[in-house]
C-alpha cells in the first residue's frame, strides 16, 4: 500500500515561509541577510531545524529634514505619508537613506504576523516607533484568515515608496552634503533596476506563459495584473476570452528577470486577486505555468514596461496572437509545439 504523507499547519506555514524566502533571495541577493536557522533550512531542505527563521533586509527609505534659518534649501512640496507644512524660517528637504527592516516568522506565519523591526540610525527615535506601530498594523491585517497571506513584499514595498521618517537633523548634518548625494545616487540605482517605462531588447530576458482559468472581477483582476507587472519592470500580453458571466480561458505572456518573475507568480499564489461566487475576496487557486524558457528579442527596439490586455473569441486567434507578431516573436519556434499542446489546439 502507497504511504500518504500528510502536512500539519506547521509544516504547511514552513514550506510557505521558505518560498518566500526563496523569492526574495533572488530579488535582493546582496540587501538579504538570513539568520542561521532560515540559512541552515535553504542550504538542507530535509533537516527542517526547530526554530523560528529570521532575516534582515537593507532598504532604501525617505528620510525628510528640517533646517532652520537656512537658504538654498529645496523644499520639497510631494512628500509622502504624513507629511507637515514647515514653520516659517524652515526648509524641508527629503532624501533617500538606509534602513534595516529584520523578519522573525512565527511557526504558523503566514497564518500570523511576522515580528518586525525597522531600524534606522539617521531617523528620530519617535519617527521610528510610529512606522513599526504602522508596519505591525498593516503584517497583522494581512496575515487574517485560515490560510493567512505572505506579508513581506507588501511591508517592503510600504518602506521603500510610502514612508517618510523624521530625520535626525544632528546626526545627517554631521554625514556632509557629499555623503548625501553620494548616497542619493546608489539609491536611485538601487531603485531602478530597470528603466522606468522601458525596457531594453536584445538582452538577456526570460518568458513564462502562465493560465488563469477564469476572472469574476475581471476589471479589478487585470488592474492588480498590471500594477505588479509596472512594479516588477515586466513587460507582457494579457490575452482572455469573455464567458456567458464572466472572463475565462486567461493566458499571461511575461517578460524579464527571473527573479521578478518568480515573485509575480508568488504574488498571483499568495494574495487576493479576485472574489469568489459570493463576492467575497479570494486567491488565485487555478492558474499554472504552460511554458517558461528563455524569450526571443529583437535587438534595436524597445519596448514599454506594462502589461496589455487583448480579447481572443476562437482558439486560433489566440494561437496567432500568442505565436505571431502580437506578441514581438517572444516565444522561440522550438517551444511552439508545446504551447499549441498546452493550449489543446489541433
Amino acid at each position: 500500500e502507497e504511504s500518504v504523507v500528510v502536512m500539519d499547519d506547521d509544516d504547511s506555514a514552513r514550506e510557505r515561509q521558505l518560498l518566500e524566502i526563496e523569492s526574495l533571495q533572488a530579488m535582493f541577493p546582496t540587501e538579504l541577510m538570513l539568520g542561521p536557522k532560515a540559512a541552515e533550512a535553504l542550504a538542507h531542505p530535509g533537516r527542517n531545524p526547530d526554530g523560528m527563521l529570521s532575516y534582515v533586509l537593507r532598504l532604501p527609505v525617505s528620510l525628510r529634514n528640517k533646517d532652520d534659518g537656512k537658504k538654498g534649501q529645496t523644499s520639497s512640496s510631494e512628500v509622502a505619508g504624513d507629511a507637515t507644512k514647515p514653520k516659517a524660517g524652515t526648509t524641508t528637504m527629503v532624501i533617500t537613506t538606509m534602513c534595516l527592516l529584520s523578519f522573525v516568522l512565527p511557526s504558523r506565519y503566514p497564518m500570523e504576523p511576522p515580528r518586525l523591526e525597522l531600524k534606522c540610525k539617521a531617523a528620530t527615535r519617535k519617527s521610528l516607533s510610529k512606522a513599526n506601530t504602522q508596519l505591525r498594523k498593516l503584517a497583522s491585517q494581512l496575515c487574517t484568515g485560515a490560510e493567512g497571506q505572505e506579508s513581506a513584499m507588501e511591508l517592503i514595498d510600504v518602506v521603500k515608496s510610502q514612508l517618510v521618517l523624521e530625520g535626525n537633523s544632528n546626526k545627517h548634518k554631521a554625514n556632509g552634503n557629499g555623503a548625501k548625494e553620494k548616497e542619493s545616487q546608489n539609491m536611485k540605482r538601487m531603485k531602478n533596476d530597470v528603466v522606468k517605462g522601458k525596457i531594453a531588447e536584445g538582452e538577456p530576458s526570460s518568458a513564462r506563459l502562465l493560465r488563469i482559468d477564469h476572472m469574476n472581477d475581471s476589471k479589478g483582476y487585470m488592474k492588480l495584473l498590471r500594477k505588479w507587472t509596472d512594479q516588477l519592470g515586466l513587460r507582457g500580453e494579457l490575452y482572455f476570452r469573455n464567458g456567458a458571466r464572466r472572463v475565462e480561458d486567461v493566458f499571461v505572456l511575461l517578460v524579464g528577470d527571473v527573479a521578478k518573475l518568480k515573485d509575480f507568480c508568488l504574488r498571483l499564489r499568495t494574495q487576493c486577486v479576485d472574489v469568489n461566487s459570493r463576492g467575497m475576496k479570494c486567491k488565485e487557486k487555478q492558474s499554472r505555468v504552460l511554458w517558461e524558457g528563455e524569450a526571443v528579442t529583437v535587438r534595436g527596439t524597445c519596448t514599454p514596461i506594462g502589461l496589455r490586455c487583448t480579447e481572443y473569441k476562437k482558439a486560433e486567434e489566440l494561437v496567432s496572437f500568442l505565436l505571431g507578431s502580437s506578441s514581438s516573436g517572444i516565444i522561440p519556434s522550438s517551444a511552439e509545439m508545446h504551447i499549441v499542446e498546452a493550449l489543446g489546439v489541433r
